[in-house]
């Protein structure tokens, strides 16, 4: 690597045989040695990057979700990290998307035992739960729910909508959910608000 003063040389640009210059804040110019890729397009950057477009275009409507679920505005940058080894399934170039892989929360809470998830005919979901609790898990952890209907490109987030210790809640779907595929996960929060559990998704019958 080499460094031009550009008071003397004045600005330098542009290549240089096998090097290209780059303009420093303070003035000067390095070049720095530019070797062209040998297969800058492989299959596995193929692979990469039709992953990544995937899993954005799948949950660029869950985005503002993420930022509540995880507590800050990099949730959509965990996420993504988390789809793009866990909710990609199938080989290059048919890759598709896995709901059921895709992680809205994490944390040390103890998750729910046992819950299952209902579609009612009455537009809601209602999900049960055992009440069993064991040491160091409090009764009043309460229950957060996202729902995502991908089809409308919407998502619902139910926050504190019950009790560890409740064992059960109902949350009604806008009506022109009505007929739609909807995913759903729970997570919940400790009592004093300041730690989460992983999300767990649900399978609705």
């Amino acid at each position: 690597m080499a460094r031009i003063n550009s008071f003397s040389f004045g600005k330098v640009s542009g290549k240089f045989g096998n090097a290209v210059a780059v303009v420093m804040k303070d003035g000067s110019n390095i070049l720095k040695t530019y070797t062209t890729p040998s297969n800058p397009n492989t299959e596995k950057q193929q692979a990469q990057r039709l992953k990544f477009g995937l899993i954005n275009k799948e949950i660029s409507y869950m985005r503002e979700l993420f930022k509540i679920t995880f507590g800050s505005t990099g949730g959509v940058n965990k996420v993504i990290s988390s789809a793009m080894r866990n909710a990609i399934v199938g080989t290059f170039p048919d890759f598709s998307f896995d709901y059921t892989q895709l992680t809205l929360a994490t944390g040390s809470v103890q998750p729910i035992n046992q819950i299952n998830g209902q579609l009612s005919e009455q537009a809601s979901v209602k999900l049960t739960w055992s009440t069993s609790v064991f040491i160091g898990i409090s009764p009043l952890d309460t229950v957060n729910i996202a729902l995502a209907n991908p089809v409308k490109r919407l998502a619902v987030l139910e926050k504190g909508i019950a009790t560890r210790g409740d064992g059960q809640c109902e949350v009604p779907l806008p009506e022109e959910w009505e007929g739609d595929e909807i995913h759903c996960w729970v997570y919940l929060t400790a009592e004093n608000n300041k730690r989460t559990s992983n999300s767990q998704y649900i399978s609705l019958i």
